[in-house]
């Protein structure tokens, strides 16, 4: 992709990038899902691996416009570009594992721990106690959980899916009825605002399929489809306005109908 944009003097729709690619015999072979269109498939792989880049900071765009960044005009050898996306990466699941910041505002003692591991607990001693919860903004994925054995789902976005899958699961009674959460699909996204817009735009797709909060029944290959559908269109949101995700409705029980 950075020969593609260097080839154009720096800079280039996306295109001319898919058409670049193919044209010069760098277009990955693969089978796009069942039920999506091959080029679409396409096109969208290139744009995560855009996504990539710019989380590098070797790509921006503007206005519909790919560019290369001063950091990567000067040309990269593949293996350059391989280890910033790597460095990045570690960076990008660091956030991922970094936990929301608990302010303390009284001067009475707080217990407050994350629980990681599972085991039987006393409980809170009863104390007053106040504080405030600072959300620090970053990146999210989007997240379908599934009840194991059943047909139920559970939508949802976090920036820390293991903890949000332990939280989730401490008031299961795993040990009267066996089954527990488990992550079955996620997609990682730059900000919390496009992870909510997954997620929003995934329940309005399932919309006849929900039961209750952010619950849906249904067969897991209708479920895969409409994830995938929902996946394609914020990807191409993303692609051409990076404002959008604070222009998406808000999906709730009272829209269904």
């Amino acid at each position: 992709m950075i020969d593609a944009l260097q080839a154009n003097g720096g800079s280039g729709r996306p295109g001319y990038v898919y058409a670049w690619l193919t044209d010069n015999g760098l277009r990955r072979p693969q089978k796009a899902p069942e039920g999506i269109d091959p080029e679409r498939h396409y096109e969208r792989e290139v744009r995560f691996a855009r996504q990539e880049l710019a989380d590098g900071g070797l790509i921006v765009s503007k206005d519909h416009i790919w560019v290369l960044t001063a950091q990567s005009e000067g040309g990269l050898t593949s293996a350059e570009a391989r280890r910033i996306i790597r460095e990045n990466r570690l960076r990008r699941d660091s956030d991922l594992a970094r936990p929301e910041v608990e302010i303390a505002t009284s001067p009475l003692p707080i217990a407050r721990t994350r629980e990681l591991v599972e085991r039987p607990t006393t409980g809170p001693r009863p104390t007053l106690w106040e504080s405030m919860i600072v959300r620090v903004e970053g990146p999210a994925s989007t997240y379908v959980f599934q009840f194991q054995g059943s047909d139920l789902w559970k939508v949802g976005f976090a920036s820390d899916l293991d903890e949000r899958l332990s939280t989730i699961n401490r008031h299961v009674p795993v040990e009267v009825v066996g089954r527990r959460w488990v992550k079955v699909l996620s997609r990682y996204w730059p900000s919390q605002e496009w992870a909510y817009a997954m997620e929003q735009e995934l329940l309005k797709r399932l919309a006849v399929n929900r039961t209750m909060f952010e619950r849906v029944q249904c067969p897991q290959d209708l479920l895969e489809a409409a994830w995938n559908q929902a996946e394609a269109a914020i990807e191409e949101l993303s692609t051409h306005d990076p404002a959008a995700p604070n222009l998406l409705p808000e999906v709730s029980p009272r829209d269904l109908p």
